[in-house]
């Protein structure tokens, strides 16, 4: 219910009151690649023309608010969704891989300790938090975007064992990796990440993720 109320309901009163103004403003929606769901290989990287086949409450409901985001700009309304891949930096909630590494590192005596994951033989689309939120304003502000859909992307696979193993060198105490089977996040997939393409077209980059800075601003 409260997916429902935040991404759906929510995007759809914002599109409404935007609608009733006499000079509507551009609006951008924060979209997610989970609206994709799982992708076979052969599709891989995912483009903004692939089928919609979202397998998560967060992936549907985000799905719905671009299904109201380009609907109202096919009414006139200057609309841009923006699909965030899998974006990382300092305050990641603890249910998100990384943010539940980091806090099991930020909780260890000076000792050390172990950290326990779920497989890390994943590959996804990281971007950082910081250069994604100025394409995001960028995006918002470039005409040309209106009424699309972009994938918000690096269009490059990073392995999660990299970005924990770099979590561990930021550490600054003895961490034992124990990986966990039965320890397995909300995709097990094992490769998923965009096509930067669309985004390049419009002028827009971001690059692949900085394995140490990211470990600085989660545990540092």
């Amino acid at each position: 219910e409260e997916a429902y109320r935040v991404n759906v309901l929510f995007g759809a009163h914002l599109l409404a009151a935007a609608r009733s103004l006499p000079a509507p403003p551009r609006l951008l929606l924060a979209g997610s690649a989970a609206e994709y769901g799982p992708m076979p290989e052969e599709l891989l990287p995912v483009t903004e023309d692939a089928p919609c086949n979202p397998s998560s409450v967060y992936g549907i409901t985000k799905l719905a608010q671009t299904l109201h985001g380009l609907a109202a700009a096919a009414a006139g309304l200057p609309v841009v969704v923006a699909r965030l891949f899998n974006v990382v930096g300092g305050g990641m909630p603890a249910h998100l891989a990384l943010g539940s590494f980091a806090l099991q590192i930020r909780a260890m005596p000076a000792a050390g300790g172990v950290l326990r994951t779920g497989p890390l033989g994943r590959w996804r689309d990281f971007v950082e938090a910081v250069p994604a939120a100025a394409v995001l304003v960028d995006l918002a502000r470039n005409p040309i975007a209106a009424g699309q859909v972009v994938n918000l992307c690096s269009g490059v696979p990073t392995s999660l064992a990299v970005l924990t193993h770099a979590l561990v060198e930021a550490a600054g105490r003895p961490v034992q990796l124990k990986e966990e089977a039965d320890r397995v996040g909300n995709s097990e997939m094992i490769r998923h990440w965009g096509s930067a393409a669309k985004l390049a077209a419009l002028g827009h980059h971001l690059p692949p993720p900085d394995p140490s800075q990211i470990a600085a601003a989660l545990v540092g």
